[in-house]
């Protein structure tokens, strides 16, 4: 990769100028789903997203809860020049467990602003699962982003949304989204093993990637 075409990828419409997009101190709210369609949990969430390696990556941390547990994650995505696509790194407290998912995808050549990369996690003895995540910019003050579980051979199911709003958008109107979580979240405070699905050849068609047994922290 040469810096002259980091510099193009970094011009209005390059790869890495939407990675630009992304930056910035993030509220809202987050959904999950374990079976399609029927929501299981929604809690407010704060995000931090900042550019990295002189923009080379954004770097994703985010703080939320799922059914009262607190949850704490980080995402990095990057756009890979000599192969063309979107890579993203994703670990969690209580999806990931001690494992890391590694997604990637194409760049969309029409729609709005956004990244789809996919990528997979295991599922008991049976054939892995997939996990697509999306990355949408609606407006400059707005962010959304997206979890989809896939069965082997089935259809994607919603998963998990961090529906975002500009913090600094939301302190001018507050009605514009979901209450923040606390600007102080715990250091570190994992959920209890009770708070995770169980892990089984066939998870719910929705459920999150879960940590395996071994994967417990």
């Amino acid at each position: 990769m040469s810096i002259e075409s980091l510099a193009q990828s970094q011009q209005p419409g390059g790869p890495h100028h939407l990675l630009a997009q992304l930056v910035g101190h993030w509220v809202g709210t987050a959904r999950t789903w374990f079976e399609p369609d029927k929501l299981a949990d929604a809690s407010p969430i704060e995000g931090h997203i900042r550019l990295v390696l002189d923009g080379r990556f954004a770097l994703h941390e985010y703080w939320t809860s799922l059914q009262g547990n607190p949850i704490e994650g980080i995402a990095l995505h990057g756009y890979h020049l000599d192969l063309d696509r979107y890579e993203t790194i994703w670990i969690d407290r209580f999806h990931t467990g001690t494992s890391m998912m590694f997604s990637v995808g194409a760049r969309a050549e029409t729609g709005p602003a956004a990244l789809s990369v996919l990528g997979q996690y295991p599922a008991g003895n049976g054939p892995p699962w997939g996990w697509r995540t999306a990355v949408t910019v609606p407006g400059p003050d707005r962010l959304l982003i997206t979890h989809f579980n896939i069965p082997p051979g089935g259809e994607e199911a919603k998963a998990v949304e961090f529906d975002y709003a500009r913090a600094s958008a939301v302190a001018t109107n507050p009605a514009s989204a979901a209450p923040p979580a606390s600007a102080d979240p715990p250091a570190d405070a994992a959920p209890p093993a009770s708070a995770a699905p169980p892990a089984s050849a066939d998870p719910p068609a929705s459920a999150a990637p879960a940590a395996t047994a071994d994967d417990a922290e």
